[in-house]
């Protein structure tokens, strides 16, 4: 009789730990974009949030893939 074993491969917890380290580490660069003071540096904290926010997001969205395909088995 054949077993069947889980895909090797990282699981939800870690995955979303993984996107919370990586939002938090574009908000950090965001931070330190505005403490430098250069010119464009309102523009790369913009776009460091909107990194992060975007992490966050396809996290979500992927959760939510594996969640239904977990469901659908």
């Amino acid at each position: 009789m054949a077993t069947l074993k889980k895909a090797r491969g990282i699981d939800q917890p870690e995955r979303r730990a993984t996107a919370i380290a990586n939002a938090n580490w574009f908000r950090a660069r965001a931070c330190q974009a505005l403490r430098e003071g250069h010119p464009d540096s309102r523009l790369r904290a913009g776009r460091a949030r909107v990194a992060a926010r975007l992490v966050l997001e396809r996290a979500r969205g992927e959760g939510l893939l594996m969640d239904q395909a977990a469901g659908a088995a």
